[in-house]
């Protein structure tokens, strides 16, 4: 076997790895503690909208598609440094996002208060990823609403029930 063939298989397995990474989860770096609980969802929208899904091997809860004029949001709540930390991601083709103040436009309810996260990412145009924070921990269950995101005017998520 020449040296070129021996380069070019181990190229072909690096490729292969980061495409199997890119389509079935992200390493993730930081050490972070998932949440546990039942994931359900709720918006209200004119639009045809898809249903909440959680994926088999987290708690990441996905609203809407990226179909034109639709929004894609999904939320993975992990405890870190005694802080709930929601991975936020949104994917969309056609909507402006910039607009959105995700500080605002974020809510988490238990059953006893009202919180507003300590931080969240700023939101661009089209494509948007970042953690959103907040100073305390739920203890039992919880749902995070998100408003202002097109075509679903309340998204909401819920997790422990």
């Amino acid at each position: 076997m020449k040296f070129a063939d021996v380069i070019l298989y181990i190229t072909l397995a690096v490729v292969i790895v980061g495409v199997g990474l890119a389509l079935f989860g992200r390493v993730d770096a930081g050490a972070a503690q998932v949440i546990s609980g039942t994931a359900t969802a709720a918006g209200a929208s004119a639009a045809p909208q898809q249903a909440p899904q959680q994926a088999a091997s987290s708690l990441t809860q996905t609203t809407g598609s990226t179909a034109p004029e639709e929004v894609e949001v999904s939320l993975t709540p992990m405890m870190r440094d005694g802080k709930l930390v929601v991975a936020y991601a949104s994917n969309t083709h056609s909507v402006d996002l910039s607009g959105v103040n995700l500080k605002e436009a974020v809510v988490l309810r238990t059953s006893s208060a009202e919180y507003h996260p300590i931080s969240a990412p700023r939101l661009a145009s089209h494509h948007n990823n970042g953690e959103i924070v907040f100073d305390m921990v739920p203890d039992g269950a919880y749902s995070i609403t998100i408003s202002g995101i097109p075509p679903i005017q309340d998204r909401i998520y819920r997790w422990g029930e």
